[in-house]
């Protein structure tokens, strides 16, 4: 909020120039800085608290570790790459149906729409992080109970920031644009991200419960799905063959993100239950097996 500003137009004081206006480069300068800087930070942090070598040099890589973070970064990994491809797919018919304002639209829902859905992406790395934890530990209630409450949360993300953002969508577009066109557009678009918030809500929050259990590949093949194989079966189906234009495109966003999402919650909930009987099934193995062996001391 400070250095795009700042890089874009420039700073003089008493007529000197001390910042030159960069224009979109700068707004890129600024990026890069604010990456860096926010690196620094964490990895300054991280070495406080977990008391890291002070040194490189007496660093040791374990190769078990390192194929482990590799194997359960992959879904997030191909998510983020994948994203680009379905968002210049959705461009692509967009600006095919309506032209350069469907996809200034486009871009500036996606804005409003983030402003929502980045403080959600927190809940499903922390509930990573708590499912990871507490499968070590073969805690599955918690699991669950982590699982169910994250979800609430999203829930009422649903209510406090998507809900108001899509009903002063108008409001919002007009900080971007003037033209009436693009305020239209954009407008509907965030009536269809609404409906499919919860849906995001649902996929990324299954996909963490998948993640901190040790199933990536299932997770990962949802997200390749999601990306690569639905938008180039659904958006041709709603554009052209139901001849919804402009507004097919939104449905089929909406119809591959529930898809997926329902189908992501399939599997984790499936997970998390297979294993809490699999868990009370050693339990009760356990405790027979106790109290056999007090009866033959008595």
């Amino acid at each position: 909020m400070v250095l795009d500003p700042l890089f874009l137009y420039g700073a003089s004081i008493a007529g000197v120039t001390i910042i030159p206006a960069m224009g979109i480069k700068g707004i890129a300068l600024a990026t890069v800085l604010v990456q860096v800087l926010g690196a620094i930070l964490v990895l300054r942090k991280i070495k406080r608290d977990a008391q890291l070598p002070q040194r490189l040099s007496k660093v040791k890589l374990q190769s078990n570790c390192f194929k482990e973070i590799i194997y359960y970064g992959l879904p997030s990994f191909f998510q983020l790459l994948l994203v680009s491809i379905g968002l210049s797919v959705v461009t692509f018919f967009l600006f095919l149906l309506q032209g350069n304002d469907a996809t200034a639209a486009y871009g500036i829902g996606l804005r409003i729409e983030q402003m929502a859905l980045i403080p959600s992406f927190g809940f499903g790395v922390a509930l990573s992080a708590l499912v990871g934890q507490n499968n070590g530990a073969k805690q599955y209630k918690r699991i669950k109970q982590s699982f169910a409450i994250a979800l609430l949360f999203a829930f009422l993300l649903l209510l406090n920031f998507m809900l108001p953002l899509s009903l002063f969508g108008r409001l919002l577009t007009g900080i971007f644009t003037t033209r009436i066109e693009v305020i239209q557009i954009t407008e509907t678009y965030l009536f269809f991200a609404l409906i499919a918030f919860m849906g995001y809500q649902v996929l990324n929050l299954s996909q963490g419960v998948l993640t901190g259990m040790k199933k990536p590949k299932i997770a990962m093949l949802i997200i390749v799905i999601r990306q690569l194989v639905l938008p180039f079966i659904s958006l041709p189906i709603f554009v052209y063959t139901f001849h919804m234009g402009m507004l097919g495109v939104f449905t089929a966003i909406v119809v591959n993100v529930w898809i997926c999402a329902l189908l992501m919650y399939f599997f984790a909930n499936r997970l998390v239950k297979q294993h809490m009987q699999h868990n009370e099934r050693d339990l009760e193995a356990t405790e027979t097996v106790a109290v056999q062996d007090a009866t033959s001391d008595v």
